[in-house]
């Protein structure tokens, strides 16, 4: 079901917080719920949650750009880390992507490959040699082939990723997944585009976006209320002789 104004006018809603919306329709006299949605954009907040690694083993967590996935002649990977998703458990996912903003122009092919870190809440960055590149991967990834970034701080279409909805899935539908976990995303490939990092300008940081809806609750069960049988006493009515007294006229 589509959620428009019109529709929300028509059966009414009531908003949760955090984006989420529950929906109900009239049935019967009763509202009973159809739909919850929700959607969740949330920016690198920290300095150790985005990182490079570059080649095999060296991290770097301070840098003020974020290269993917070649910085000169290195090719390397760019880690981000977004504590805090508090998608419900058993959601389905029905868009995720992130936006970037550009801190230097590049119009050379590129071609990268998205992917998260799977576990059920993603440990933070570290220095340890190879940090990014140990971390298992999920199955699912993203492929995306950003066209030139011609602009400084440009943050529009050509800076947003394609699709990270089957990535986020695999990872939200882990049997240990907790609302409030964190989730990491890795990108690596070749070519070069270069993103704003926290250390360049925290309110320009990588944004994660996820849209979300969950199944209805199912209807709590109606008590049962034992009935007693009371027994009926049958009282005998008794006949009462009716005398007919004469009128005189």
């Amino acid at each position: 079901m589509k959620i428009t104004q019109h529709s929300l006018r028509r059966f009414g809603a009531l908003a949760l917080g955090a984006g989420m919306i529950a929906v109900t329709v009239m049935a019967g006299g009763k509202a009973q719920a159809i739909a919850t949605t929700g959607a969740i954009d949330l920016r690198i907040s920290a300095g150790i949650d985005d990182a490079e690694q570059r080649g095999r083993t060296r991290m770097s967590m301070t840098s003020t750009d974020l290269e993917m996935s070649t910085d000169s002649s290195t090719v390397q990977i760019v880690g981000l880390r977004y504590p805090g998703i508090a998608v419900p458990v058993g959601a389905t996912i029905t868009e995720a992507w992130l936006q970037f903003v550009v801190d230097e122009t590049s119009s050379s092919a590129s071609a990268l490959s998205i992917y998260g870190h799977a576990v059920d809440n993603s440990a933070a960055f570290s220095t340890a040699p190879s940090d990014l590149s140990l971390r298992a991967s999920t199955a699912a990834a993203a492929a995306w082939s950003p066209p030139a970034w011609t602009a400084i701080d440009a943050a529009g279409a050509g800076e947003r990723t394609s699709s990270l909805l089957s990535v986020i899935q695999e990872i939200v539908s882990r049997p240990g997944w907790v609302p409030g976990n964190a989730i990491s995303l890795l990108v690596a490939g070749t070519g070069t585009r270069t993103a704003r990092a926290y250390e360049s300008d925290p309110t320009k940081t990588p944004l994660l976006h996820v849209a979300y809806t969950t199944k209805p609750e199912p209807p709590a069960p109606v008590p049962t209320v034992p009935v007693t049988t009371v027994p009926v006493t049958t009282v005998p009515v008794t006949t009462v002789p009716v005398t007919t007294v004469p009128v005189a006229t």
